[in-house]
């Protein structure tokens, strides 16, 4: 009876030894296939890490996703990091990494045979900008869109590296987007531009089959942002051909052209340029296309193998690396694409502005263009009355014959004795006559003066020069033409009307 208890004893610690070892060896291949992965990161990112250059945008994807990602830091501890994706974002300063949905930054350095991160950011909310499009202008390292809060915005973000944080970029209007990953975004990193097409998905209830069914509407437009002038615009509506091939499309990266996008079955190495800029969908050749699908999309001889790849074209070549160590530097052209029947969107015609006002903004315009017609009317009637009336009831029914007398004369110029003449003063003495011709141009002038804003006096005297005792009294000539117009328009002679 003690002899198998014995044997069951040493049987049990067999299997625990066994177990232990069995752990410790997984242990082992868990921490080495750990330092390969770092390894290989390394390797992948070895030509942005050694080159200065700016690169427009960079695009990393998994075929499967990862469950244990090569990239994300150590530091950050967030739940389900496992679903958490990297992008990297080149610039003259430097390799960054931005980490889905967190707004963190961080720049990647070498370590030893590997990678490091150093996070430059002190972002402390998260969860806002899952699938967010990141991207970079100008080495300004920029996040548009995204997912979280139960919303997709609009924002256009850029990183401050002073502030060591984001701030937003306000533009004419919020255009929500999600996915950025997804078809239909292109980075025009040479003209500062980027280009969306909305993917709203609308709901139909099938009552046949008591459930909802999602569609893309015809509706649904293009937009292009100009990021110098901070403005969306619409480009027009997309076309049903070009929304077909966008739904069953897989978006790979931005080139100088348009966006480059894989579509339909493996098999027909289908590979599309969306060029927004000729509104034309152009299909890649064969001869390209297939060792950039073979590439990215082939199975690798051991089962369940995950395969990382890194997209990003520079200095005219289409680079793909992958975490097995494989590699395609590919020339790729515009020449290389041959265009299609399918234009992307039908071009929005431009509307006057007016028509795009709401009805209370156009009533209230209205209003405002009557009053201002009505404004303009007012002020010149009340100018041409002001004229009109200035000899009507301004100057009386002598000042105006004695004006007009003044005028008509060949030189403009009357005698002491005619002026004695017309004011009927003829045959009174020489104190009254002075007196009343006195009173008559002081009278005159000061009207004339008031009415016209002229610093000069319309009438003015002067005495002749072999007889000092005789005084002539004239028109300055510069009022001929100001009095003239006076007379012509009968400013001064209805029925003569005087004060």
């Amino acid at each position: 009876m003690c002899y198998w208890k014995i044997a069951l004893l040493h049987l049990m610690k067999l299997v625990l030894i066994t177990v232990r070892s069995f752990s410790l060896l997984i242990l082992c291949l868990l921490s080495f296939q750990s330092k390969a992965q770092e390894g290989d990161a390394a390797w992948m990112l070895e030509d942005l890490l050694s080159d200065s250059s700016a690169v427009g945008e960079i695009v990393s994807f998994e075929t499967p996703r990862f469950t244990n990602p090569f990239f994300l830091p150590n530091d950050l501890k967030l739940p389900g990091k496992e679903q958490l994706s990297d992008v990297f974002i080149k610039t003259s300063d430097g390799l960054f990494a931005l980490i889905d949905g967190t707004g963190r930054v961080y720049k990647v350095l070498r370590k030893g045979d590997g990678i490091d991160f150093v996070r430059i950011d002190s972002t402390f909310y998260s969860g806002y900008n899952f699938g967010a499009f990141n991207f970079t202008i100008r080495d300004t390292i920029f996040s548009i869109g995204g997912y979280g809060l139960w919303r997709n915005n609009g924002h256009l973000r850029y990183f401050q590296s002073s502030n060591y944080g984001w701030e937003i970029m306000p533009l004419n209007t919020e255009i929500p987007m999600g996915g950025g990953q997804g078809v239909g975004i292109w980075l025009n990193y040479g003209g500062s531009k980027i280009c969306y097409t909305e993917k709203r998905i609308a709901k139909e209830w099938l009552k046949e089959k008591n459930t909802n069914v999602n569609y893309y509407p015809d509706t649904a437009r293009v937009w292009e942002l100009d990021l110098d002038s901070k403005n969306w615009s619409i480009l027009g509506v997309v076309k049903k051909e070009a929304m077909d091939i966008m739904k069953i499309s897989r978006r790979l990266v931005s080139l100088p052209w348009g966006e480059l996008v894989f579509a339909g079955p493996r098999s027909n190495q289908t590979l599309y340029l969306v060029d927004y800029a000729s509104n034309q969908i152009s299909l890649l050749g064969k001869e390209k296309a297939a060792p950039i699908i073979g590439m990215i999309f082939n199975e690798h001889k051991t089962k369940n193998t995950n395969k990382r790849c890194i997209l990003y074209f520079k200095d005219s070549i289409f680079h793909i690396v992958t975490s097995l160590k494989e590699q395609l530097q590919l020339s790729l052209k515009h020449s290389d694409f041959t265009p299609t029947a399918i234009s992307i969107y039908v071009p929005t015609q431009e509307k006057p502005f007016w028509m795009s006002m709401s009805w209370l903004s156009l009533v209230t315009f209205s209003i405002g263009v009557v009053l201002s017609i009505g404004a303009i009317f007012f002020t010149m009637y009340k100018r041409r009355s002001a004229s009109n009336t200035i000899g009507q009831s301004v100057f009386n029914k002598t000042e105006v014959q004695l004006i007009r007398a003044i005028f008509y004369k060949s030189d403009h110029v009357m005698t002491t004795e005619e002026i004695n003449f017309l004011l009927g003063t003829i045959r009174k003495s020489i104190e009254v006559q002075k007196k009343h011709r006195s009173d008559i141009m002081v009278s005159i002038n000061k009207k004339y003066k008031a009415f016209t804003g002229d610093e000069d006096e319309l009438l003015d005297k002067q005495r002749i020069d072999n007889d000092k005792r005789l005084i002539r009294y004239f028109i300055h000539p510069d009022k001929y033409k100001k009095i003239a117009s006076l007379i012509e328009e009968n400013a001064m002679v209805k029925n003569g009307k005087g004060s």
